[in-house]
């Protein structure tokens, strides 16, 4: 009995030992795997950001969330971060200012910067600049290199905070005296961009040269784009490339976009469409999301590679499934128009005021832009300035020329000359270099304010240094002389130096002017040379410019009927919208080509129903004038066709055809009295140029807008005929007079250089 007691007692034991075992076994799994499944900082912050599975995400943020709120202010920043973006989730303003709440009260310096940047930006919070600039200043104190930055950004990149170009120099040189080397690479930016302080090549060049020095890889980027461009140094595209290649074979993403814009933007590297996207696919394999935007572009444009709207939606809808919100914005207007997807207006505009409501300027100005250009989502002139007034306030200055535009052209709203003028004075003053060719403009022509032609050529001069569009500006002014003395070499100039800053336009203006002898002698080489370079700097339209050069004989003996067919042919296939209008025009003709009219007018038809523009212009065109015998004239067909290619113009193109087509039909004096009427009532920006394409039209309602306009300024007193009387050519002299091109009238009143004077001068 006793044996069999100690047996049990044994038994028993043995049980509790071994269940007390498999208890604490169990338990120290538990805590093992509880241990295990509690992540770093680290951890959680490259699960978010590198991972493709929402559901990871999500559940990577949630416990992100858990150590923010246990107090670990990096993972509060980060929270703050991933929520103010909305490029991993949606954005939350609220949850952004919380966080960084979070983060700046437990004392942490980057989180006071972020909490003063949302009371700056009005991130979740009534927006308090001043308060904000106090916030990030208190983090500067202790000698943040950080904060540094953070104030000379808030100084330098406007909005809430006005710019202040010195203050912002100061504050980056601090932060670079506090040990924050990368900040060279901002102060290179600004003195390259002229934005808020003169720019300044020179300084640009050693900023970036000294943030390579230090390492920095951007630094590096931007000092390779300086050899390439010249910008503070003799040009040396291949030093530059290979500065930049150095980085990229790090595997940086930035680099590899680097060098892929510079294969697909010309300039002093020579356009390599296949070779650009080789870069941008290898830089979004490295991670760079954001290059797919360009891609994008790049399919949607067709000026470096064929264009491919399919491959151009995918490219736009990959971008904002990776949460870019450039790439939705592109998204949405894919939708709008119809890019590689069918258009849904609708879903466009959802898909851009998503991002809008986070505050992006850029949204905004999209939504601007498709409330004003017309087409599938109906013009509202007010909706679009309420937009482009939000995309303002949100910091978008370069919005301001857009208002002025509006407000200039009178398309969408009423003209408002002064409202114009203001607009492009403010951008100006932001450093706008647009702005400031767009002031030039008005002080050139009188709009808004007082015509000065010589401080309007000086405001355009200033532009020059910053942006090679205002050297194209200056070089047709000067090429005219409509407001100014025309001066050839001057203007030459200018177009040569836009050409070698990069610009293919410039080379395009050169090819014309030594074609057509406009301002030196005519030199069929230089023309078919600049006409190349053009090309060889992606501007696909300059070999169809060269090609039509050929068809039409402009180059006199020397002209190849043959190869300019193919090059018109060659453009064609390429997608190039302009070049299926030429064929169609030498098919009617029988130019070179087998003449077939019907032919003709059929594949007009079909690129117009594929939203060809250009094709739908065309068809109105030959049923308004008709061709001679080959296609009777017809305004019925004519009316038929606007009507029903009207959502492919803009609002502006839209209203100067329909009074050209309205000029077809006039043949009495009431009918050219309503005519003027109506082109009164048009908005300013088109009147000049309609009145000009009423001589084509309809010589004798040009003759009687043009009298009716003279009348109106005191320079004509016979009677509203149409008749180009002796009294109508000799107010039509008095009118030349006021023109330092006074001498195009000397070729008759008809005369199309004449007339194009005459239409400027009455506007």
């Amino acid at each position: 009995m006793k044996n069999w007691f100690f047996f049990t007692s044994l038994l028993l034991t043995v049980s509790l030992s071994v269940a007390s075992i498999g208890h604490a076994f169990a338990q120290d799994t538990s805590i093992a795997e509880s241990l295990k499944a509690v992540k770093t900082f680290e951890e959680l912050r490259n699960e978010i950001q590198q991972s493709k599975d929402p559901q990871k995400i999500k559940g990577a943020l949630a416990e992100l969330e858990t150590l923010a709120a246990a107090g670990d202010a990096k993972a509060s920043i980060r929270v703050g971060e991933v929520y103010r973006d909305g490029t991993i989730v949606t954005a939350d303003p609220q949850k952004a200012f919380e966080a960084f709440q979070r983060a700046a009260n437990a004392g942490n310096a980057t989180g006071k910067i972020r909490l003063g940047d949302a009371f700056i930006k009005g991130i979740g919070v009534e927006a308090d600049p001043a308060k904000g600039i106090s916030l990030i200043e208190e983090a500067a104190q202790t000698g943040s290199g950080g904060a540094l930055q953070a104030l000379g950004d808030a100084y330098s990149q406007g909005g809430a905070v006005a710019v202040d170009g010195e203050k912002a120099l100061s504050y980056y040189q601090r932060a670079i005296d506090a040990g924050n080397t990368n900040v060279l690479v901002r102060v290179g930016e600004v003195y390259r961009d002229g934005t808020i302080v003169t720019a300044d090549p020179q300084k640009a060049f050693e900023a970036f040269q000294r943030a390579a020095n230090a390492g920095n890889a951007t630094g590096k980027i931007r000092l390779g784009d300086a050899f390439i461009k010249g910008i503070g140094v003799e040009a040396d595209p291949a030093k530059g490339i290979s500065l930049i290649e150095e980085v990229a074979r790090t595997g940086s993403g930035g680099a590899l976009q680097a060098l892929g814009d510079a294969y697909s933007q010309g300039g002093a590297v020579a356009v390599d469409g296949e070779k650009a996207l080789s870069y941008y696919q290898r830089a979004i394999d490295a991670g760079n999301t954001n290059v797919l935007v360009r891609v994008g572009e790049v399919y949607r444009d067709g000026t470096i590679v064929t264009a491919d709207p399919q491959k151009a939606f995918e490219a736009f809808q990959r971008a904002a499934n990776a949460g870019n919100a450039t790439g939705k914005i592109r998204l949405g207007d894919a939708f709008i128009k119809g890019i590689g997807v069918e258009a849904d207006p609708a879903k466009g505009i959802s898909l851009i005021e998503e991002v809008a409501q986070t505050g992006s300027g850029g949204a905004l100005q999209a939504l601007g832009d498709a409330y004003s250009q017309g087409g599938a989502v109906a013009v509202d002139g007010e909706k679009a300035l309420s937009y482009y007034q939000r995309a303002i306030d949100a910091g978008n200055t370069n919005v301001l020329v857009r208002v002025g535009e509006v407000y200039r052209d009178g398309t969408i709203v009423t003209a408002d000359p002064q409202k114009a003028f203001e607009a492009f004075q403010r951008a100006a003053n932001a450093g706008n270099a647009t702005g400031k060719i767009r002031l030039g403009d008005a002080f050139i022509k009188g709009i808004g304010v007082s015509k000065d032609a010589e401080r309007g050529i000086a405001l355009i001069k200033d532009a020059t240094t910053r942006d090679s569009r205002a050297l194209i500006s200056l070089g047709d002014y000067l090429s005219r002389g409509d407001f100014v003395q025309a001066d050839a070499k001057a203007s030459l100039d200018a177009f040569l130096t836009a050409g070698e800053a990069g610009n293919a336009g410039a080379y395009l203006r050169l090819a014309e002017i030594y074609r057509d002898g406009m301002l030196v002698p005519r030199n069929v080489e230089k023309s078919v040379e600049y006409f190349r370079k053009a090309a060889g700097m992606g501007q696909r339209s300059a070999l169809l410019s060269l090609g039509e050069s050929h068809v039409y004989q402009r180059y006199g003996r020397k002209s190849d009927r043959n190869a300019g067919l193919k090059l018109i042919a060659d453009a064609a296939k390429l997608g190039n919208e302009q070049a299926v209008v030429i064929l169609a025009n030498l098919q009617i003709s029988g130019n070179g080509v087998s003449k077939n009219p019907a032919k003709a007018v059929k594949a007009l038809l079909e690129a117009a129903d594929a939203r060809n523009a250009r094709a739908a212009n065309t068809l109105v065109a030959i049923y308004r004038d008709g061709r001679g015998k080959d296609i009777s004239k017809n305004l019925v067909k004519a009316r038929e066709y606007l009507s029903r290619y009207e959502n492919l113009y803009s609002p502006t193109d839209l209203t100067r055809e329909r009074i050209v087509l309205l000029a077809a039909s006039a043949s009495s004096i009431a009918d050219y009295r309503q005519l003027s009427e109506s082109l009164s009532a048009a908005p300013p920006v088109i009147q000049s140029s309609t009145i000009s394409r009423l001589r084509a039209s309809n010589p004798n309602a040009y003759v009687y807008v043009v009298q009716d306009r003279l009348k109106q300024r005191g320079l004509y007193s016979g009677p509203l005929n149409g008749m180009l009387t002796r009294s109508t050519i000799q107010a039509l002299n008095k009118l030349c007079q006021k023109s330092p091109a006074t001498n195009r009238c000397d070729r008759g009143p008809l005369n199309s250089a004449a007339a194009n004077l005459v239409s400027v001068l009455l506007n």
